[in-house]
């Protein structure tokens, strides 16, 4: 369940966006040079409604059900989410409820025995990268490096391959691909950093449908390795009231979030350009560099040298963020 979890996450959390429309937007006239990424996702967001729709949206409240290809498994979803908070509740035959739930910068995942982990790493960076309803209306804040690879055929069809890479997770990547006749983004690669890179999740979207301001693609298939689960939202609102209390974090007893490994947060931190990292990045950031000293096994022949250089990160993040909250000064 916690895989069939992790799997769903990814789905739900691909930029707000499942799916691919049939009468999105007049494609871009032939041009003997390919657009720019800029270009590409300009259009993308003009396509799902433009930004001024995007910045109206406060809220979205979605029914669906979901299958798990070749096991005979169905089951239900439940999604509640504003700019603060995200709440995800999945039924499945047999399987018992799982909920996701996010609440500012914390996210936790809760079993259906009970069980509650604190989510941390790839998990938690999809949650909180979707605040915003839609990562790509401002894909500088999430992105150090998008930059275009040519065209592959996706389900058929040619699409625009773009290569992103997270601000906060260098050594991870997001592959986007956006359709070439409609505008629309038809599948995401999401690649973890470290260990998480064996396992890629493959998310292919489809049918954009009209949810209050916004055009939102209502049908995705999710694939990690030999799974795929295939999940389509019935029914979706868009800015309705939504009670707080469904974000508060759970009772149970909370298992931590595991520790990064130092060796790993190390050579992914060497990789960031600590100047293009917002406030709350810097934060993540802090807060890795943290747990990543209390993760050294002093035992270790390189213990000494690695408190030392993750000391000194931290200290740089600690001086961005003091430059960042007082304007510069």
């Amino acid at each position: 369940m916690m895989r069939l979890a992790g799997v769903l996450a990814a789905a739900m959390l691909s930029g707000t966006v499942w799916g691919q429309d049939q009468a999105a937007s007049e494609p871009p006239p032939a041009a003997a040079t390919p657009p720019t990424v800029e270009a590409i996702i300009d259009r993308y967001v003009e396509a799902t409604g433009g930004r001024e729709a995007w910045a109206s949206l406060r809220s979205l409240r979605g029914l669906g059900r979901l299958e798990v290809i070749g096991a005979g498994l169905t089951g239900n979803v439940a999604v509640f989410q504003t700019r603060s908070g995200f709440r995800r509740s999945v039924d499945v035959a047999a399987g018992g409820s799982q909920i996701t739930l996010r609440r500012g910068d914390q996210a936790w995942a809760v079993r259906p025995d009970g069980t509650v982990s604190e989510l941390a790493g790839d998990e938690l960076r999809r949650l909180m990268r979707d605040g915003g309803f839609n990562p790509l209306l401002d894909p500088t804040a999430l992105y150090s490096s998008m930059s275009l690879a040519g065209v592959e055929d996706v389900e058929g069809a040619q699409a625009w391959k773009v290569i992103c890479i997270p601000n906060d997770a260098q050594g991870a990547s997001d592959v986007r691909y956006f359709d070439i006749e409609s505008g629309l983004q038809v599948k995401v690669v999401e690649t973890g950093e470290g260990k998480a890179a064996a396992f890629p999740t493959e998310m292919y979207m489809s049918d954009y449908r009209q949810v209050g301001p916004v055009r939102i693609a209502v049908d995705s298939t999710v694939a990690i390795g030999r799974n795929r689960i295939r999940i389509v939202m019935d029914a979706m609102q868009a800015n309705v009231e939504i009670p707080a209390c469904l974000f508060d974090p759970p009772t149970g007893p909370v298992q931590a979030a595991p520790l990064p490994d130092p060796k790993e947060t190390l050579e992914a931190f060497m990789k960031v350009d600590l100047d293009r990292l917002s406030q709350g990045e810097t934060q993540r950031w802090l807060a890795r560099l943290t747990d990543a000293r209390k993760a050294i096994d002093d035992a270790s022949p390189n213990a000494s040298e690695m408190n030392t250089a993750l000391r000194q990160f931290q200290i740089d993040c600690a001086t961005h963020l003091r430059e960042i909250t007082s304007g510069g000064e």
